[in-house]
């Protein structure tokens, strides 16, 4: 996973705060080989290509214009992108959708679905309408 950041980012405090230090988002983190990249330096880094570039080409390549801004890799292929601050639930299932390779067998659409309807069905609450509490 690659977190894109930069000085500007209005939303990276709140998306360290209040989604990846959520004990249920860190559980699934922790699947993850997770490098935070600052848009604003001008190092070289490898791609996972193998290509020499930089964070904000890295980001310019996958149209990344929010921070933060996530990228999902599995066996170096990019599953999912995210420019967009995320409630837990929805960050949550998109990292679990990779980390158990559930593409290989349903759409995210039908992934999501099914996990919606197994979390309401086990008496868990989803709020879908307000931010997640701090």
């Amino acid at each position: 996973m690659v977190i894109l950041e930069d000085s500007a980012c209005n939303d990276c405090n709140m998306f360290h705060d209040r989604l990846l230090s959520r004990s249920e988002v860190d559980e699934v983190m922790n699947k993850y080989t997770v490098i935070r990249l600052d848009t604003d330096s001008d190092q070289v880094i490898t791609d996972i290509d193998g290509s020499k570039t930089t964070a904000l080409e890295l980001a310019r390549k996958h149209e990344m214009s929010y921070r933060p801004g996530v990228l999902i890799y599995n066996e170096g292929e990019l599953k999912r992108r995210y420019d967009s601050l995320l409630y837990s639930h929805h960050f949550r299932m998109g990292l679990n959708f990779i980390a158990d390779k559930a593409y290989e067998w349903e759409d995210y659409r039908t992934y999501s679905a099914r996990i919606v309807e197994e979390t309401l069905a086990s008496g868990q609450d989803i709020s879908f309408s307000e931010p997640d509490p701090e």
